[in-house]
């Protein structure tokens, strides 16, 4: 899969039908990654969606590569923070299902919970680019309309995408299929953390 991004009029085309509803609670094994002497532990807690959602993989990068305007840099994260790339295979419970963004959290027991600050399509191949959620909406240096981006499939049909809700202005993943799907999700979290929980 490689990134998509379209026009504010391509995604207005997109209707979302379908909403998350339900209750379901749900657990598994923890997931580490190392690096040096740390090891971080991410346990997946109880789900509030009907959602299924598993841990793939946890890694914690020196720098990650952010895309800004028309600049690509590798950036460190902020003082006395890491940065914290979680790979989620995340299956809907139908067609065009939504997720807020904002739904997706960590939890540390000593600095409360993290939202994504940006996710991405999963490549065995190519180094992941992130876009800051902030910088993926309103007009870019060229005047020109951004609405989010999205991912799709070898054969150019539309997988995933994320935009902004025009009335609560949150930010919010659509999946088109009900099927697993992995995307890449950067946090950036406390530099002391070690065990975090994550709640969908």
């Amino acid at each position: 899969m490689r990134s998509l991004r379209r026009t504010q009029s391509f995604f207005a085309a997109i209707s979302f039908a379908v909403a998350l509803t339900g209750c379901r609670s749900s657990s598994s094994p923890e997931t580490s990654s190392s690096t040096g002497s740390t090891r971080i532990q991410v346990t997946k807690n109880q789900s509030t969606s009907d959602w299924k959602i598993n841990i793939v993989e946890v890694a914690e990068p020196e720098t990650v590569m952010v895309q800004s305007g028309l600049s690509t840099a590798d950036e460190k994260p902020k003082q006395n923070e890491k940065w914290l790339l979680l790979t989620l295979e995340l299956t809907p419970p139908a067609a065009n299902s939504t997720l807020p963004i904002k739904q997706i959290k960590l939890v540390d027991e000593s600095a409360g919970a993290r939202t994504p600050l940006s996710l991405t399509a999963k490549s065995e191949t190519e180094r992941p680019r992130f876009t800051y959620f902030e910088e993926s909406f309103g007009p870019d240096l060229l005047g020109q309309s951004r609405a989010g981006q999205g991912s799709v499939d070898k054969d150019g049909k539309l997988v995933w995408m994320y935009t902004q809700d025009k009335k609560t202005m949150d930010v919010v993943l659509t999946v088109m299929k009900t099927e697993p799907h992995r995307i890449l999700f950067l946090f950036s979290i406390p530099a002391s953390a070690k065990r975090l929980s994550l709640l969908v």
